[in-house]
C-alpha cells in the first residue's frame, strides 16, 4: 500500500498509522465521526480511527470480494458495494 498523508497547517506530512493497512485501495469513505473506511481488492475493509488502523476479512463475516464502494445510513450501519452484491456491516460487529 502506498503512503498516506494528512494536511498538517499548510502542508501535507507522511502518516504512519499504528496497525496493520488493509491492502490495495479501491474505495474510500469518511463517515460522520471522522473515521476513514477503506475497501480493497483483497476481501479486507479497514477502517483508520484516529491514529490506528483496524481491518476486518472474510474470516469476521465479510463477503470475500472486492469492496467497491462504502455508504453509511443514518443509523451508522456500513453498506459495501461488492463485486458479487451488497453487504450491511453494523458499527458494533466492526468493533467486536
Amino acid at each position: 500500500m502506498g503512503k498516506i498523508f494528512k494536511l498538517e497547517g499548510d502542508r501535507f506530512v507522511p502518516f504512519e498509522p499504528a496497525g496493520e493497512p488493509p491492502g490495495q485501495v479501491v474505495s474510500l469513505y469518511g463517515d460522520r465521526s471522522g473515521s476513514l473506511w477503506v475497501g480493497t481488492f483483497s476481501g479486507k475493509v479497514g477502517r483508520l480511527s484516529g491514529e490506528k488502523w483496524s481491518v476486518a476479512t472474510w474470516k469476521d463475516g465479510l463477503p470475500i470480494w472486492n469492496t467497491l464502494g462504502i455508504q453509511e445510513d443514518a443509523r451508522g450501519d456500513l453498506w459495501l458495494a461488492t463485486v458479487e452484491g451488497i453487504c450491511r456491516v453494523t458499527r458494533a460487529s466492526f468493533d467486536a
